[in-house]
This record gives C-alpha cells, structure tokens and sequence, in this order.
C-alpha cells in the first residue's frame, strides 16, 4: 500500500527481517535429515539450502524444504556431506542464517570416515589459493598418487588416516574418549627456475588449516569435541629430491567422546 499526497508518493517502510538460527540433525537411517530454524519472523518465507562440494561449485544453493516461520523442514537430497543455511524472506527483505557443516548418512559410516568427510569440506571451504575443489582428495596413504606412474593435477590436497593414533585411557562411566588422527599432505610443484616461488603460498596453507583446525570441534561430527595440530613435516626433503614436489604435511588429532555400545 502507498499513499500520495501532493504529488509525491510515500511507500510504507518494513523493517529488515531478522537474521534466522539454523540447526541440522542427520536421521543415520538414510532418509535424510531435519533441520530445525529459530528466530525468525512469524510470517517469514523460510527456505532451507544446501551446497555439496561433489555437486560442484556450478551448482551453487540449492533448495530442500521450505515452510513459513520457524520450526522444523525435513530434507531428504542424497547422501553425503553437506554446508546447510536458511534464508528468511519478509516485506522488509532477506536475511541469510549461520552456516551450518552435517552430514546426511545412512548409520554405516564409522566415526573415522566422517572425519575424514568432514576434514575435507573444511578445507574446500577455506578455498585455498591455487587449489581446484577436485585436487582436493581423500586417501588411503597419504600423498601415493604423487608417487604413481600418472600423478595428480597439482597443486593438491590429501587427506589420510595418520599411521598412529595416540591411546586414551580416559572417559566417564558411559562413555570412552577416542583419539582419530588424520594426515593432511599439501603438494605443489618446484619451479626450478624460480627458487622459493611457491614457498610463500605453501607457507599460507599451512598457516590457514592449523587455524581452522587447533582447539575447535570438528563441524558435522558431534562426538569429536576437540582438535589439536601437530606441525609433522614442514617440507618434504626426499620428495623434493627425488620426485621435485614440495610435499608438506600435518597432523591433525581428533577427539572424541562415544559410547560403547
């Protein structure tokens, strides 16, 4: 509605909408998951989106469920590993939710590939500089397929349970603390003719995932309530030689509180 009085037209001013608070719970039965917005407008158009990194950047947001006001809209895309956010529309505008990092899983995923999953939409959401969201990989070992006969699009990222994990003995009467480590291997090329020319960008990486990483929790996965960064091998001196990789490597060390059943 707008009113006009002597020829100039007044339009009604709607306050912006209210920034909404989203939550995300994975059903682990294969039929999706419930995700839950608060703080909203009672008459806000809800639209509950998520972004894959499997599903390629070109994809962008896509819509799952939908509703007016707040409460619960079950989403059911296919299963795996995704960012999730709300967006709130009313008269005055939009508003975007806090972003929030769940898996939607079928309960057979163990605690160590969830991980694993959730290590690397981390680090394709830090959009490291140089490296293409495929470069950006899982693993059996860390860094094999540098050394194979075809290796990989570099600049690249591999992630791989670490060979130890560090014992815990602690825990409460119901539940057991477990420690998962995990390996994160950079590897870039050496440009021979320009000594040091990608140190500086190696160096960078390095410095953004120990801070994504040190002394949080690990989004996605519930049960791992800290994290701790170990440097390992800042530069790789056999496969500069041998191979002429920059390969940089750190440990990242999960843990866990679960139960034993």
């Amino acid at each position: 509605m707008t009113w006009t009085f002597a020829a100039r037209t007044f339009a009604p001013a709607f306050p912006p909408p209210a920034d909404p608070l989203l939550a995300v719970v994975d059903h682990a039965d294969g039929t999706g998951g419930t995700a839950t917005v608060a703080g909203a407008e009672a008459d806000a158009a809800i639209s509950v989106q998520s972004w894959s990194a499997a599903e390629g950047a070109s994809a962008g947001w896509i819509e799952r469920g939908s509703r007016v006001g707040n409460g619960d809209v079950l989403v059911a895309p296919p299963l795996g590993d995704y960012w999730w956010r709300a967006v709130s529309a009313t008269a005055g505008g939009q508003a975007v939710s806090n972003l929030v990092y769940h898996s939607l899983t079928d309960g057979s995923h163990a605690l160590l590939y969830r991980i694993l999953a959730a290590v690397k939409t981390r680090l394709l959401g830090l959009g490291l500089e140089g490296i293409e969201p495929p470069n950006v990989q899982i693993c059996h070992l860390p860094w094999e397929r540098a050394l194979a006969s075809v290796p990989p699009a570099l600049p690249a990222v591999q992630i791989a349970p670490a060979e130890h994990a560090t014992a815990l003995n602690e825990g409460t009467n119901r539940q057991d603390d477990v420690e998962y480590a995990v390996q994160v291997v950079l590897i870039d090329t050496d440009p021979r003719r320009h000594p040091h020319a990608h140190l500086p960008r190696l160096a960078r990486w390095r410095q953004r995932i120990a801070r994504a990483f040190r002394s949080q929790r690990l989004a996605g996965v519930a049960e791992v309530y800290q994290c701790s960064v170990e440097a390992n091998t800042v530069l790789d001196r056999t496969a500069w030689l041998r191979e002429g990789l920059l390969v940089s490597a750190l440990t990242l060390r999960f843990r866990s509180r679960e139960a034993r059943q």
